[in-house]
This record gives C-alpha cells, structure tokens and sequence, in this order.
C-alpha cells in the first residue's frame, strides 16, 4: 500500500529516488531473512525496508514496508526502531508518515511511537507527525 494503489512497475525516475541513500536526506535500513540464503542475495532474503525521503517542504517522510509473509512478525517494529535510532544519530526532530485509513497495521506501528496525528488534506489518508 505504499503508493496507495497497485504498482507493477515503478517509473525510473521513481526508481532512481529509491536508490539515491545516502544516510541524512535519504535512508533505508533493510531486513533480511538469514535462514533464506540465494545466490543473488548471500545475506538472505529481502523481507522489509523502513526509509525515510527528503522533502523539501518540510520533515521527511517515513515509509515501512514488510513481505506479506513476515506481518506480525515483529519485523515492522524492529525496522521502525532501528531507523529512529538512525535518525537521531543524522539529528532528526520529526517525521510524517502518510497512511490509508485501513492500514490498520502502520497505524497501530506509528501509534506506539506516539505519533500525534495531523490534518493531511486527504480523508482517505491519516498523516502523523513522530518527534524523534
């Protein structure tokens, strides 16, 4: 649900603002599953990115993405707190974080970080602010 509705293929220039991390603007911590080896991913496989992207109208945003297969897992939480720590390593105040409404799980995610929740223009969509 990250784009809000179905992507099959993502657009370059949308690809290429994926790749550029560098760590302030952009970031990305990567879980893997170790016990999952292949050979074009020798740490295992892929299972969730948490990120932030540089805005430059105001905080970054932050964005959680887990495999089906590992919701409820923990991964989501891990992914979240390693990225915070990260942030405020990089000196961090704040983060929005855009969710659909239904996304239950991101919002349950976002709340025990004590999100506050703030007008997003959208009534589809709920927008949290989370101080680090």
């Amino acid at each position: 649900m990250r784009f809000f509705t179905p992507v099959h293929d993502l657009p370059e220039g949308v690809r290429q603002r994926l790749r550029e991390v560098d760590g302030y603007t952009n970031a990305a911590i990567i879980a893997f599953d170790a016990a999952l080896l292949a050979d074009d991913h020798p740490e295992g496989r892929p299972v969730g990115v948490a990120r932030w992207m540089g805005n430059e109208s105001g905080p970054p945003e932050l964005a959680v993405t887990v495999v089906d297969d590992y919701h409820g897992c923990g991964v989501g939480s891990r992914l979240m707190d390693a990225l915070l720590v990260l942030a405020r390593r990089r000196g961090l105040r704040r983060m929005i974080a855009d969710v659909l409404r239904e996304n239950l799980a991101m919002r349950a995610l976002c709340n025990r970080y004590r999100a506050v929740v703030v007008p997003s223009g959208d009534a589809r969509v709920v927008r949290y602010r989370i101080d680090i």
